[in-house]
């Protein structure tokens, strides 16, 4: 219900029942603007007896008003109470949601810095495997150095080797060729040592003869 409502009804009703009554207007804005007798009506209400019908009649409208006045004050205060109560909901439920998403954050905090924690120690993880790597990689080229200076080390003596060998089978060769000439040298000094032996026996027999 509207309150402006209620506090224009009574008056029309008034107005309605009384409507050749002068004084029902007057009553009904008794601290407002008045006509021309207003002063007049104000000295007559004041020496009116309290049963008289005009002051009843302005007594019953300003009871009126004053009930419109209060209705519209209570429906007011009803209006004004369900819009705390509302607001007094409105501010819970924005209470609770606040604290759920207090926890949310507190979850996606607390997970965000577990996360953090685990991403700082694999970075670091991954840093000293890097530098092992780079330590391995180093120590690879080294040795890959090393193994290709003994590669060059062994095929040059295997080069050496091979001369070696070549040399020796050429010394065995002229050791072979000369045992062969000494043996021949040998056979033929044999001979002609036994052919001047023979000689000798021959120039002895020719003697003794």
């Amino acid at each position: 219900m509207n309150p402006e409502e209620n506090n224009e009804n009574p008056n029309q009703d008034n107005i309605e029942n009384n409507p050749q009554d002068p004084n029902q207007n007057q009553g009904n804005n008794p601290h407002g603007e008045q006509g021309e007798n207003g002063d007049e009506d104000d000295e007559l209400f004041e020496h009116l007896p309290a049963d008289h019908p005009h002051l009843r009649r302005f007594q019953n409208s300003l009871e009126e008003q004053l009930k419109a006045e209060e209705e519209k004050l209570r429906l007011l205060f009803k209006e004004k109470t369900e819009d705390s109560k509302k607001l007094k909901r409105e501010r819970e439920d924005i209470g609770i949601s606040l604290y759920s998403l207090q926890q949310q954050f507190a979850n996606v905090e607390s997970n965000f810095n577990e996360q953090y924690s685990k991403c700082k120690a694999l970075e670091e993880q991954q840093k000293q495997e890097s530098e092992r790597l780079q330590e391995e990689v180093k120590m690879y080229n080294d040795k890959f150095q090393s193994v290709k200076e003994q590669e060059k080390m062994v095929l040059q003596s295997s080069e050496d080797l091979n001369q070696l060998n070549s040399m020796l089978k050429y010394v065995e060769t002229y050791n072979l060729q000369v045992q062969s000439e000494i043996k021949v040298t040998k056979t033929t000094a044999n001979k002609v040592e036994e052919n001047i032996v023979n000689q000798e026996r021959k120039k002895k027999n020719k003697i003794f003869l």
